[in-house]
């Protein structure tokens, strides 16, 4: 597996970005939450795609003209090509979440960069890529100094962790729930973690855009969460800074 992994790396020719550096602290990377004094919301979907939730969710976004981010799965992308193009096609931003879902920490820089580069490979085929943001499996849990020096380090890729796993992913958790546990505690700069390999993700999701939009909150990729976290708008000037002074 690693050596056709590594392979269709050569073949495709997958870009490396300039290598910032990692701070001692590594976990310093991590983005869990963007600005919480914004009103953005980011959306995002793990484990794809998936030959039939992932259409259906693709069509549900364009209707409600609502961006998000899939970080797409190696295995999932290799089993449904046309489905991945289909959802490149259609502008969403693609993140990375490796080749095999591997618990990363668990093995060598060579083994998680192949994780990482194979599932790149696979979204050069598809038309897309390169990837600028990476979600490792699992989370922090699995996450160490190596993944982030390979991720963010080698490759230039943000590490974008979650605010509140939806668990969306369990088979007891009903569609009423998923929604309330976003809707209930809900702050600017969230980042909401589904799956759309899961049936739950469409009809939550429609409700969760629905109702946030109506409370003034705004959608954006995991990428422009960043860049607003980065780069924060100016502050309004105050009454006073702007009264001309008289003559």
């Amino acid at each position: 597996m690693r050596a056709v992994i590594a392979l269709a790396v050569m073949l495709v020719g997958v870009p490396l970005l300039p290598a910032p550096p990692v701070p001692e602290n590594h976990r310093e990377l991590y983005i869990r939450h963007g600005r919480r004094s914004s009103n953005l919301i980011a959306l995002t979907y793990d484990d794809g795609p998936h030959h039939e939730r992932t259409p259906e969710l693709i069509a549900l976004l364009q209707e409600l003209d609502c961006p998000a981010t899939f970080f797409l799965l190696g295995d999932s992308v290799a089993r449904n090509p046309i489905t991945a193009r289909h959802l490149i096609e259609a502008g969403f931003e693609i993140g990375n979440h490796s080749m095999t879902h591997a618990r990363l920490r668990r093995l060598s820089r060579d083994e998680i960069g192949e994780e990482i580069d194979g599932l790149e490979a696979l979204i050069a085929e598809a038309g897309g890529g390169p990837s600028h943001v990476f979600r490792p499996p699992y989370g922090i849990s699995e996450s160490n100094r190596d993944v982030v020096e390979e991720a963010y380090g080698e490759r230039g890729m943000e590490i974008v962790l979650w605010t509140g796993d939806t668990e969306d992913w369990r088979p007891e958790t009903t569609v009423e729930q998923v929604v309330d546990s976003v809707l209930s505690n809900v702050q600017g700069g969230d980042i909401i973690l589904m799956h759309d390999i899961h049936s739950k993700a469409v009809p939550a999701t429609r409700v969760i855009v629905e109702e946030l939009r109506a409370r003034g909150f705004e959608f954006v990729t995991a990428s422009e969460m960043i860049e607003d976290l980065r780069n924060p708008p100016p502050e309004p000037a105050s009454p006073e800074a702007t009264v001309s002074p008289s003559m």
